[in-house]
């Protein structure tokens, strides 16, 4: 807060000088053609009396504080807390002495909702040098105020669904959803996947949602997008598909009109979107589009992201692990299936599955006491126990072909080593006292004596 003397704000003035080039306007009486450029201006420009009557504000102002208009207005109701009325005293009592002031003071507007303003006072003097009004220059704060506070948050919170749901309490204030959602892209954009979810429970939106070519651009574009009725935007025809899904009949059911939703980049390639939602109608405005489209929230988007692929990479290297550490097929795949079951959700990725596989199997009725198991699942299960069967099947004749080869292996080991005459003799003493036909006797008598001349 600081304040500063106007030069020459009480002395006596030139004659024919006019007051409006030495404070900025005049207080009594503004010109039709000067009050136009103040009407105009995007700065918030308030003009109040010594008694803390509101004499003018322009459009900027009003929009600001959230006013209709001017008239009858105090800055009692617009400060409401003492701390800003004592911060309000103290400078009404420098623009007396002709000084000019900076400070920071937090408003309210009609709603209930604050708005923090940073506020540069000018004293307003009469023909005669006295001060009888306070011109104040206005400046919304609240996104900068906003913007510090993600920046904070993304470098404190090292976790990502704690890092998303603080940004989500961050933005409340200044964007009053009921909802909000992070999603995220696969590669090729083709399908799109809820990452996090607030203010609803995230049942029936974890699962990969498929996009045609037109979604796609549509969900590419690179500005803040408002939805104003989301009822009327699900009956379009590029958007018919999801209308009949239960997750998008939930939402509607529970009284979620208007949306507004920006895409998150990483080096001009679409990652990600962030989407609120509103129960009302048309619930957010184009001031609230703009801010949106502003602030920060890419940066904590992909350093959640970020997070998750880290945290995706660790879970690699420990399953990388254990499968080091099997010693059998079986062990592998129950290492496999226990990773996926602690670290996956298990979902269809288009329902028009559901309505293939027919009713629900945990609406009928139970057979023998025991819980009946889809058919698909059966099939699942009858496959696998063919294939384990296969494969102790297939592990059988490779443990028999082995021991064959075992076999020939060390009887060319005797011939290499010279001792073959010795193998042909207890090969001859077993066929001998194998009982077998004359004839068979006699072509194995043949045979050793074959052997024994080329020896």
């Amino acid at each position: 807060m600081t304040s500063t003397a106007t030069p020459g704000s009480t002395a006596a003035r030139e004659p024919g000088r006019d007051i409006l080039d030495d404070t900025l306007i005049r207080f009594s009486n503004l010109e039709h053609g000067r009050r136009e450029v103040l009407d105009a201006s995007g700065i918030g420009v308030v003009i109040i009396d010594m008694a803390r009557n509101v004499r003018y504000a322009n459009l900027a102002a009003l929009n600001m504080l959230g006013l209709a208009g001017y008239e009858g207005i105090k800055l009692d109701s617009i400060f409401r807390d003492e701390a800003a009325r004592e911060v309000l005293r103290h400078q009404l009592d420098d623009r007396k002495a002709g000084f000019i002031g900076n400070y920071n003071v937090q408003a309210y507007r009609p709603d209930g909702s604050r708005v923090p303003l940073e506020i540069t006072g000018l004293p307003i003097p009469d023909q005669h040098g006295i001060v009888v009004g306070s011109l104040g220059l206005f400046r919304n704060v609240e996104q900068q105020e906003l913007a510090n506070s993600i920046h904070d948050i993304n470098r404190t919170v090292d976790d990502a669904g704690a890092l998303l749901n603080a940004m989500a309490e961050a933005l409340k204030p200044s964007f009053p959803f009921a909802r909000m959602s992070v999603s995220c892209f696969s590669r090729d954009k083709s399908h799109v996947n809820a990452l996090f979810t607030y203010g609803h429970s995230s049942e029936g939106q974890r699962r990969w949602w498929f996009l045609n070519e037109d979604q796609k651009r549509w969900m590419m574009d690179p500005k803040a997008t408002v939805i104003p009725d989301l009822v009327e935007f699900m009956s379009q025809p590029l958007w018919g598909r999801f209308r009949d899904d239960p997750a998008v009949q939930e939402m509607l059911a529970a009284g979620i009109r208007s949306a507004m939703r920006r895409d998150i980049r990483r080096g001009g390639n679409v990652v990600g979107a962030v989407t609120l939602l509103s129960k009302k109608l048309d619930g957010f405005t184009e001031s609230q589009r703009q801010a949106f489209e502003e602030l920060p929230i890419d940066a904590s988007v992909l350093q959640a992201l970020a997070f998750l692929e880290t945290k995706a990479l660790r879970r690699r290297v420990e399953l990388f692990n254990a499968l080091n550490n099997c010693t059998t097929i079986f062990d592998a795949c129950s290492v496999l299936a226990k990773k996926v079951v602690e670290n996956f959700v298990l979902a269809r990725i288009d329902p028009a599955v559901r309505s293939q596989r027919g009713p629900d199997p945990a609406a009928r009725p139970a057979l023998g006491g025991r819980k009946r198991t889809d058919p698909p699942a059966r099939r699942l299960l009858a496959a696998d126990r063919r294939r384990h069967s296969r494969t102790r099947r297939q592990q059988r004749q490779h443990a028999e072909r082995s021991e064959r080869a075992g076999r020939s292996r060390l009887h060319a080991e005797r011939v290499v080593d010279g001792s073959a005459l010795g193998a042909v003799r207890a090969d001859l003493r077993g066929r001998r006292s194998e009982p077998r036909p004359l004839d068979h006797q006699r072509r194995g008598h043949a045979r050793v004596r074959i052997r024994r001349r080329r020896m």
